[in-house]
């Protein structure tokens, strides 16, 4: 990345260190004093689910079921605690659909099984909870847990 990249975000003086690269996404950390700032970029593929809205302050924000999709992808790909978290919120506590979110996910990507979503969901650890920061308090350790469970053992009992 140039100087240029730096100057526009105000940190002339920044390290950056790509962390992945693939077709369509790009994660990166940006570090300064001691800060580290971990960014991730996705272009989308053009099956899209739900209407983008514009958000005067934000700008344009994604639809909640097309997050979940893509979360579903990232779930089955790396598995982070933080894609854990995500499905967690948007199935557990908005009530999205994982059945829906599978059948938007095949339409982004190739290789998106329940069986294998199932088992990521079932296989998240103490370890994944507590490396999450969560914004607010956050879920107990035990519904956070028994959610994604739960939520693995319907797609198992319901394939």
């Amino acid at each position: 990345m140039d100087s240029d990249f730096y100057a526009a975000l105000g940190l002339p003086g920044a390290g950056v260190q790509v962390l992945q690269r693939d077709q369509r996404f790009v994660r990166f950390e940006i570090e300064e004093a001691d800060v580290a700032m971990k960014i991730e970029l996705t272009n989308d593929v053009p099956a899209h689910v739900g209407d983008i809205r514009e958000d005067p302050v934000l700008g344009r924000i994604d639809s909640a079921a097309n997050l979940l999709a893509n979360k579903v992808t990232a779930v089955v790909d790396r598995g982070e605690p933080k894609d854990f978290a995500d499905v967690w919120g948007l199935c557990c506590k908005l009530g999205l659909s994982l059945d829906d979110a599978i059948t938007h996910a095949r339409s982004k990507a190739a290789g998106v099984f329940p069986a294998d979503l199932a088992r990521a969901l079932m296989g998240a650890t103490q370890q994944d909870w507590a490396l999450v920061r969560w914004a607010n308090e956050g879920p107990s350790q035990d519904d956070f847990l028994q959610g994604l469970r739960t939520l693995g053992e319907k797609l198992i009992l319901e394939t």
